[in-house]
């Protein structure tokens, strides 16, 4: 999606179908990169397009961004800037960064829900095998392709069986 989102067919688009793939639950790229590619798009005819930002950022979800992204670029941004409505998502994500609360409304809700696609693939590790014995095995799950995996290269030891799973900086840790 990010190539698609850069692509000059892409700048070309009318409004309508910008809009329409940016509120898709199911595409496949950071909300970084989506924000990026809609001032992008706006940009590409900005005298035509500036009055647009609003029916589009409206559909970028703040929230799920990082804060560093929100402060270092997207508070700094003079179109977001110069929209009152704009500069309330911006004031939106960064008090929900704040808080960490996820209050009960409706339009909250959806912008800090991530698109479905980011979160596709689930790593086990260890277990029971069949027999009883604690499993010394490490698989990966992509959900997009309902397939199973096996992970080389890791092997938990000693054989683990109730540990939990974390990533951090890339890395998986079994505790």
């Amino acid at each position: 999606a990010a190539e698609i989102v850069q692509s000059k067919e892409y700048m070309e688009l009318p409004c309508e179908q910008v809009c329409s793939i940016i509120t898709r639950d199911s595409l496949d790229i950071e909300e970084e990169d989506l924000y990026n590619s809609t001032l992008n798009w706006i940009n590409h005819n900005l005298a035509d397009r500036e009055s647009l930002i609003l029916s589009l950022m409206e559909h970028v979800r703040f929230p799920i961004m990082t804060h560093d992204f929100l402060t270092k670029v997207v508070a700094k941004e003079s179109l977001i800037s110069k929209s009152l409505e704009c500069n309330r998502f911006l004031v939106e994500a960064m008090s929900f960064h704040i808080s960490r609360s996820h209050q009960n409304s409706s339009a909250l809700a959806v912008k800090t829900r991530p698109r479905k696609s980011r979160n596709h693939l689930i790593m086990v590790a260890g277990g029971y095998r069949s027999d009883a014995e604690d499993a010394a095995s490490v698989e990966c799950y992509n959900m997009k392709e309902n397939k199973w995996y096996p992970v080389n290269g890791i092997v938990p030891t000693p054989k683990r069986s109730g540990c939990c799973l974390a990533t951090m900086a890339g890395k998986v840790y079994a505790i």
